[in-house]
């Protein structure tokens, strides 16, 4: 975070051996949501939907109140308003080692996220609501 002066840092699993472990179903479903990410919202970074994130408290307070969404989609909508407001966002590698069996994503989840995302880009191209 210091030394790219970043407001928010988000880890990302570049490393291949980190997704190596994942079924091959929900590899394809992550590159096809990533580059669904990359299209609609143009963002500095590729992986919004890893749980390691770093945030100033100054830009976290200032986006925080403006998120809608409760489930899957909530980084997504979170790190959308923090690049809308104009702060730095960067990425870090990072490598997980996972410990047993990964939560299974189901057809209806995958749905979920689906409809979020096209809610958070109607949100912010169409109503100019962040």
């Amino acid at each position: 975070m210091k030394s790219k002066k970043a407001d928010v840092v988000t880890g990302a699993k570049r490393d291949k051996s980190t997704l190596s472990n994942y079924s091959k179903k929900r590899r394809i479903l992550s590159i096809f949501y990533y580059s669904l990410i990359k299209v609609l919202f143009r963002l500095p970074i590729r992986d919004t939907q890893t749980g390691f994130k770093l945030f100033k408290s100054e830009a976290l307070k200032d986006a925080i109140s403006k998120t809608t969404i409760e489930r899957f989609a909530f980084d997504l909508e979170l790190v959308v308003i923090l690049n809308k407001k104009g702060y730095k966002i960067t990425e870090c590698p990072i490598k997980i080692k996972p410990k047993g069996e990964h939560k299974r994503i189901s057809l209806g989840d995958v749905f979920k996220v689906f409809f979020d995302t096209v809610l958070i880009f109607y949100r912010l191209y169409l109503r100019g609501q962040y």
